[in-house]
């Protein structure tokens, strides 16, 4: 029964982040901050729902409560690399160019595991967006993890593959985009 009690809750809370990365993919960024602080509510250290909800604020353009959430809600969690990227994105977007540097340089390093590189790729191609960036290379990076979580995961979520589709298709790539 616990087993099935777990599994359960598992369900919810992805139910929750999947309806959260689809309201970032469908630019629906208040109705994401909801579903990520649902899921928060059940699993609050997640770091797909912490890195979501930034992204969605961000999205939103409060850059202010971005940074303010990430230094409350992602400290000590495991994937903080992602998280001083999205802080170094929200600096760079009000101004604060100087604390992005010094952010981008402690940030430096490989990406690794499944999820690190679905929000790396997130957040790049979130930031491409944003700077209404022409095909390039925000997209292509973005790509890149985007594959790289897809290929990584013995069962990816729907939404790896989505995103995945979603740069191949910024990048005018029609065949990838398909995938």
């Amino acid at each position: 029964i616990l087993e099935a009690e777990k599994q359960a809750s598992r369900a919810r809370i992805d139910a929750h982040l999947e309806a959260g990365f689809d309201g970032l993919n469908h630019n629906e960024p208040k109705a994401a901050v909801a579903s990520f602080d649902s899921a928060l509510a059940m699993q609050p250290k997640s770091v797909e729902a912490i890195s979501g909800k930034a992204l969605a604020l961000g999205r939103l353009g409060d850059y202010e409560g971005c940074l303010r959430f990430i230094d409350r809600e992602g400290a000590g969690v495991t994937h903080d690399r992602v998280l001083r990227t999205m802080k170094t994105i929200a600096l760079r977007n009000m101004g604060r160019e100087g604390e992005a540097a010094d952010i981008e340089k402690a940030a430096k390093g490989p990406v690794s595991g499944t999820v690190d590189h679905f929000l790396a790729g997130l957040t790049l191609m979130n930031d491409a967006l944003a700077r209404r960036e022409p095909p390039g290379p925000g997209f292509r990076k973005a790509y890149d993890h985007f594959m790289r979580a897809a290929l990584m995961a013995p069962d990816a979520r729907k939404i790896y593959h989505l995103q995945l589709a979603h740069a191949a298709d910024h990048l005018n790539d029609a065949e990838a985009a398909e995938l």
